[in-house]
């Protein structure tokens, strides 16, 4: 019985490790999609800064002006008009960069979590090529 009870507990244990990854990677790709699909619609005109990998941007859609995304205790949020309606996009975000040379922004997140006393950690990275001018 103890046997059973062990092997039974490390495969309840790697199956709810493996889902958490998996919950982590979804949202983490969910954040990106959302904010790639709209940087790609933004003009060259896009504002960024960061510090410590709490990265910031703001840019205007041919839709909307001053969109913004940017962590806010680790959760990647975006805010739009501009200081007024903040929405969260994805949780367990614990890190956004982004690096515009040009035409092409460069977004780069990562995603953390802890389960049964184990950090999962999950990286992201998404060349974006800015359209409208």
């Amino acid at each position: 019985m103890a046997g059973l009870y062990g092997v039974l507990g490390t495969g309840v244990s790697i199956y709810m490790s493996d889902t958490a990854l998996l919950d982590l990677q979804q949202e983490a790709r969910n954040g990106m999609e959302r904010m790639t699909r709209e940087l790609r619609e933004s003009n060259q005109s896009v504002y960024t800064n960061g510090y410590a990998g709490n990265g910031r941007v703001i840019f205007s859609t041919p839709n909307e002006a001053s969109v913004q995304y940017y962590l806010n205790n680790n959760q990647l949020m975006r805010e739009y008009p501009l200081a007024t309606t903040a929405k969260p996009v994805a949780q367990n975000i614990t890190s956004l960069q982004f690096a515009k040379s040009g035409t092409l922004m460069t977004v780069s997140l990562q995603a953390q979590k802890s389960i049964y006393h184990k950090t999962l950690t999950f990286s992201l990275a998404q060349k974006v090529r800015l359209r409208n001018e």
